[in-house]
């Protein structure tokens, strides 16, 4: 599905999906260094990641943006809660996937994209997709807790709590 979305991609964006392709990741991370200034120091870190996901054999398409086993339902051929949605690097879908999925997920996942890129350059995408996609799901939540005014203030602390990661040693470890 993802690969297919990529032909969709100007129709995604001017249908409203919100715009997270490699080529605004930066300006994006600027916006969510407002939320968590302590990540400024990293930019120059995030702009390389973004250039390389930018460079990636895997083009922009739909990204999911909170893919779990809870968002599948019991065929597991369909997903639901598309409202975190975006269009991006689709291997930001797998953010909280790979929390909960382990290397079987990683490689059943990856054994999609093989045609278009060796599995060590993807295994890299993914890398940096991932460590992209906290910055990704942090906005987001930012994005939902400001349009409800009724949103529980148990999430209040979601988006700092993805951007605090980047600030982690080795982002891609953190849970």
């Amino acid at each position: 599905m993802q690969r297919a979305t990529s032909r969709a991609v100007p129709q995604l964006l001017a249908a409203g999906v919100t715009d997270m392709r490699p080529s605004v990741l930066l300006q994006r991370f600027d916006e969510a260094a407002e939320l968590v200034p302590a990540i400024r120091a990293r930019r120059s870190w995030f702009a390389d990641i973004a250039a390389a996901l930018g460079a990636s054999a895997v083009p922009a398409g739909l990204d999911h943006a909170d893919l779990h086993e809870g968002n599948v339902f019991a065929d597991g051929e369909r997903f639901f809660d598309w409202g975190d949605s975006v269009v991006g690097h689709p291997f930001g879908s797998m953010l909280v996937a790979l929390r909960r999925g382990g290397d079987a997920a990683r490689d059943a996942y990856l054994d999609g994209f093989t045609d278009l890129a060796p599995r060590a350059a993807l295994l890299e995408d993914l890398r940096h997709a991932r460590i992209a996609a906290n910055v990704i799901r942090a906005l987001t939540w930012q994005r939902a807790i400001a349009a409800d005014p009724r949103a529980d203030p148990a999430f209040a602390d979601g988006p700092a709590v993805n951007l605090r990661q980047l600030l982690e040693p080795d982002p891609w470890n953190c849970p």
